[in-house]
């Protein structure tokens, strides 16, 4: 089975259990006929989900591939999953806010508490009450809500079964596009487990000279665990083994360490292990009374993008519209 045979719901298809019941790793060491495309298989997660691949379900891995569209586009830097997002990602959520009549920022929700047509919730701030509620969050992250009454058992359940991986971005700015004069696109992939890749942050408009790095999974940890000064010098040192010695002297250096972030703690895709989609997959997008669910790691398309968390997102509004038409 390749993700493009997988369904829509994951958990209907025939080889559901089977494929279910394995990691990644298992599923990628009977299907790799080289060990070129198996050491690939091996190190996707660690771009995707900041995770090993013996940690993740092969059904879990394969839809991901099949909702995004495919590797080759997921790997795409120029016009797919990772091109460049010019004005930041957070203009998504400052369009949205100028459209919206009230919005409380800086007031995360601490307790909810619902009925079958009413939900209250209790905010630093104060309290809002509604007839429904979209909660857009992660699966750790809404366990650290507490909810009255107490969410029903495999609901909780589903939330326990959603790990996070572990992702430590960095971004480098120089003085000048030194790679571009190399004939270097910039773009790198380690084979090492030394990092996940570099890539080129500039385009042919501003032509900005900034290198950006990730490091997920095995990656992430060996550097997170690291003094800042040495964390510094091991990532200039692998972009200059790279790239040429330039990468030692950027004018600027800017890193983000995703298990500090208090509102994500970790990767930005969540992931399911072996047993979870067949055992729980109809109750991912399922509403619970009037909490609906969204979030980039339940989208139908895109999943672990912000286009995906977009889409679920629109998708739970739609629900919530159609019981009041």
């Amino acid at each position: 089975m390749t993700f493009e045979d997988v369904p829509q719901n994951p958990w209907e298809s025939p080889r559901a259990t089977e494929l279910d019941s394995m990691t990644f790793a298992t599923w990628a060491g009977r299907v790799a006929r080289s060990e070129a495309v198996h050491g690939w298989f091996m190190r996707m997660t660690s771009a995707y989900y900041g995770a090993r691949a013996e940690q993740i379900s092969a059904l879990e891995a394969l839809c991901k591939l099949k909702y995004c569209g495919g590797p080759i586009f997921m790997s795409d830097v120029e016009t797919g999953g990772q091109s460049t997002h010019l004005v930041g990602s957070a203009a998504v959520s400052e369009g949205m806010m100028a459209e919206l009549e009230h919005v409380e920022l800086s007031s995360p929700v601490r307790k909810v508490e619902w009925s079958e047509n009413r939900v209250v919730v209790t905010t630093d701030r104060g309290t809002s009450s509604a007839r429904y509620l979209v909660c857009a969050v992660s699966p750790a992250m809404a366990s650290q809500i507490q909810f009255d009454p107490p969410l029903p058992a495999i609901r909780r359940q589903l939330h326990q079964r959603f790990p996070s991986g572990r992702y430590t971005k960095v971004v480098m700015i120089y003085d000048r596009p030194f790679w571009r004069e190399k004939n270097l696109n910039g773009n790198v992939i380690a084979t090492d487990g030394s990092l996940t890749s570099l890539y080129d942050m500039g385009d042919e408009t501003t032509e900005r000279p900034i290198i950006a790095g990730l490091f997920g999974g095995v990656a992430a940890q060996g550097i997170d665990e690291l003094s800042p000064q040495d964390r510094r010098s091991r990532v200039l040192g692998l972009a200059s083994r790279a790239l040429g010695p330039e990468a030692a002297k950027p004018e600027a250096y800017h890193e983000q360490i995703g298990a500090n972030e208090e509102w994500s703690a970790g990767a930005s895709s969540r992931f399911m292990v072996p047993g979870v989609i067949s055992t729980f997959g109809s109750q991912i997008r399922a509403s619970t009374g009037p909490i609906h669910w969204a979030g980039v790691h339940m989208a139908r398309e895109y999943r672990g993008y912000m286009e995906g968390a977009l889409i679920a997102g629109e998708d739970a509004a739609k629900a919530i519209l159609s019981l009041e038409a």
